[in-house]
């Protein structure tokens, strides 16, 4: 409590990028949850990952439960 999370949430894009392209992960809104911008792995253009940052207040102690979807087009 109090102190701030951060974490990524990664996709992979199985699809050539000329079909379909990921063009953002979205997750479920637990009060407080920030989404930075969409990136892609330098790596490995395959997968795109967003970093999320959370700081739980008193009234979150315990499990809060996040679910995310990649959206593409």
């Amino acid at each position: 409590m109090g102190v701030t999370i951060t974490f990524q949430i990664y996709a992979m894009l199985n699809c050539s990028r000329s079909i379909s392209n990921i063009t953002s992960i979205a997750a479920s809104a637990v009060s407080g949850l920030t989404a930075g911008s969409l990136t892609i792995v330098p790596t490995n253009s395959s997968f795109f990952y967003v970093t999320f940052t959370w700081t739980p207040q008193i009234d979150q102690v315990g499990y809060e439960e996040i679910c995310a979807i990649a959206y593409t087009r």
